[in-house]
């Protein structure tokens, strides 16, 4: 997957939405320094796991503190 057509369709459903909460995604494809780059410039409350592992680990941590 292209990991930068992903991350903007990320940003703009949450832009629609006005979402608020926190993200986490796992990104892995073509582009994916471009979409990471994209994501972490947007705005959003996003947190980027490098894998499946990392991403649930970021959204325990977030639960944590929460």
């Amino acid at each position: 997957m292209r990991c930068d057509v992903i991350a903007q369709g990320i940003i703009e459903a949450a832009n629609e939405v006005h979402c608020a909460l926190p993200i986490v995604v796992r990104m892995d494809g073509s582009n994916v320094e471009d979409g990471k780059k994209l994501l972490l410039e947007s705005g959003l409350n996003v947190q980027i796991g490098d894998n499946l592992g990392d991403g649930a680990q970021k959204i325990v941590g977030m639960l944590a503190t929460a």
